[in-house]
């Protein structure tokens, strides 16, 4: 407000409505800002496969390794982000997820994945994340490696996408 001894109570912060009541003689200039909600996706790469019926379907989920799982398979803008695999043919074979999950910002996801019932057990196969960030900028710390659980906090602006990368284990017969 150029006027400096208005009363006016101007808005600030990240909750809207904005209101404000002009009185005479204001002269009032705002800026509204809009920074885009975080959003994430995890695709999905298989070395080979212990049992030929094997398939895989990413998650991302709130509240831990056993929290709810918030993303879907589909196309999705708000609520894709997660793949399941299909037959494979030939391997490596990679799966890439067409939608992506709007999340909340400061909230913290865990990447997940579930084998297929009646297929082989998850625990046979190595898993590893490898994640990249689209805002260049971001102090988002993103996931890497085979130390699970995978875990991330986006921030407002964020489009990570997370590969999730599964490798028998070696076996004895």
């Amino acid at each position: 407000n150029s006027k400096t001894d208005s009363t006016t109570i101007l808005p600030s912060g990240s909750t809207s409505p904005f209101t404000v009541t002009p009185q005479n003689g204001d002269f009032i200039t705002c800026t509204l800002s809009n920074t885009p909600l975080p959003r994430i996706r995890v695709n999905k790469i298989v070395a080979s496969i212990v049992d030929a019926t094997d398939r895989f379907t990413t998650q991302i989920r709130t509240g831990g390794v056993s929290g709810t799982v918030v993303s879907g398979t589909t196309s999705s803008a708000t609520t894709g982000g997660g793949v399941v695999t299909a037959a494979i043919a030939s391997f490596p074979s990679t799966a890439t997820a067409t939608g992506s999950y709007q999340a909340v910002a400061g909230t913290a996801l865990t990447i997940t994945e579930v084998i297929s019932a009646g297929s082989s057990n998850i625990n046979q196969y190595q898993a590893s994340i490898s994640c990249t960030n689209s805002k260049t900028d971001s102090t988002t710390i993103l996931p890497s490696g085979s130390t699970s659980p995978f875990t991330v906090t986006p921030q407002n602006g964020d489009f990570i996408t997370c590969t999730l990368s599964n490798t028998p284990l070696p076996r004895i017969r």
